[in-house]
């Protein structure tokens, strides 16, 4: 029980006046465990919603990639599962992101971190300048489209030394032809590679299987190698990934958009323009594309050409390749 004598020493004991600093120290201590407390750090976190992860997130990965250098990519826009399980076809569900690494511990607020828009052609990024030996944990924070910040996933990754993959040469083995719109008999044919000449179109699109391709390997840096006729191209080549390699690719759809959607991810592309081409063969960075191709899996490339052009790539007198080289994964 309290007596008059013990209430009166602890009002003295809490006076403002007297004891200013002791306020101090018991604010600051308050901010160090809500801050070593993720659980309680609510606020900048947002919402959560299990539906989120389901429409919007495919991947979210990290892997070491150089001296100090974590790799750390992810897949926003996960229509091809909307696909594969018969459901509507979903637009993406986020126009943003905010990702951000801390050592030792979950970081806690997306404040400071680097926020990055859907509109970016953005798929990964480096995190450099690491300490070495160390848990990083990182962290990916959604923005609904037109909604709110959601709460975050994470990912933990121990910074090593990663073993890298050395030069591979992955030559075309297949290429397959198909027309997107349905006016040519059959959904594709086989071309026999190394005699003829790729005609790519706007509606004759090319999937490009190729030999040699290790989806264990985080790309640093890869070439394609390509004849393109100087004479008889024009317009624009764009290159995309293909993000899945599952035989219904192959099975005409009514729908052309749909298809397309399957068959590519439009928003990383790499183009080439026809009047460049010089008499025989030429070199072409496709590192984010062929990086993407291989974040995937299959490796598959498509060759398409903007409205009204048409590019001849002859592979009679140059096999078309890809050198590439970057870190093994684990």
């Amino acid at each position: 029980m309290w007596n008059s004598k013990g209430i009166l020493i602890f009002i003295k004991l809490i006076s403002p006046a007297q004891n200013f600093s002791a306020y101090k120290l018991l604010f600051l201590s308050l901010v160090v465990l809500l801050a070593s407390c993720d659980p309680l750090f609510i606020g900048p976190m947002g919402r959560y919603n299990r539906q989120d992860e389901k429409s919007s997130l495919i991947r979210f990965d990290a892997f070491p990639y150089g001296d100090g250098q974590i790799f750390l990519g992810w897949n926003w826009l996960d229509q091809e599962r909307a696909v594969r399980n018969d459901i509507p076809l979903l637009e993406p569900q986020w126009d943003k992101i905010v990702i951000k690494e801390r050592r030792d511990a979950l970081p806690t607020s997306r404040l400071g971190g680097t926020e990055i828009s859907v509109t970016d052609d953005t798929w990964y990024k480096v995190f450099s300048d690491l300490e070495y030996d160390s848990e990083y944990y990182f962290a990916l924070w959604p923005h609904e489209k037109d909604g709110e910040w959601l709460a975050p996933v994470y990912i933990n990754r121990r910074v090593e030394m990663p073993e890298a993959s050395g030069l591979i040469t992955a030559t075309l083995v297949d290429a397959f032809s198909f027309d997107i719109l349905g006016t040519a008999p059959g959904n594709y044919s086989a071309t026999t590679v190394g005699t003829d000449t790729l005609s790519v179109t706007d509606t004759n699109w090319y999937i490009l299987y190729f030999d040699s391709i290790d989806s264990n390997v985080v790309i640093k840096s890869a070439e394609l190698t390509l004849d393109i006729d100087e004479i008889t191209s024009s317009g624009t080549l764009i290159i995309n990934s293909v993000r899945w390699d599952d035989g219904e690719f192959f099975e005409f759809n009514s729908n052309p958009t749909l298809e397309r959607q399957i068959a590519t991810e439009t928003f990383v592309s790499r183009e080439i323009e026809a009047d460049t081409a010089v008499a025989g063969s030429e070199t072409y960075d496709i590192s984010d594309i062929f990086g993407r191709a291989l974040y995937h899996g299959p490796g598959i490339l498509v060759l398409r050409a903007a409205a009204e052009s048409t590019i001849e790539i002859v592979t009679s007198t140059e096999t078309p390749s890809i050198t590439y080289e970057g870190v093994w994964r684990w």
